[in-house]
């Protein structure tokens, strides 16, 4: 039974789309991996990567992407699941 579980929760955990790449799919005319690259300074690979949730980007790539993306796309979505912070906001 556990081991059921335990795929299940990785399969929901895969399904998942990262913020990021929802936003580039959303976007009235699509943006590449390679304009937002050029936009925040960071390489299509790596872009992908973090799509991905193979790597992470640093806090300061992170606030670039989120100015690149007005908001859309937050610091706080490139932070595993798990690791206690949240997406919410201090009342």
């Amino acid at each position: 039974m556990l081991f059921r579980s335990v795929v299940a929760y990785w399969a929901t955990i895969c399904a998942m789309e990262h913020p990021l790449r929802k936003f580039r799919k959303s976007q009235p005319v699509k943006v590449t991996l390679d304009a937002l690259g050029r936009r925040v300074g960071a390489s299509k690979s790596f872009l992908s990567k973090i799509e991905k949730g193979k790597k992470t980007p640093s806090l300061a790539l992170a606030v670039k992407i989120s100015e690149a993306t007005n908001g859309v796309v937050r610091p706080n979505d490139f932070l595993a699941p798990g690791s206690g912070a949240t997406n919410e906001t201090a009342s």
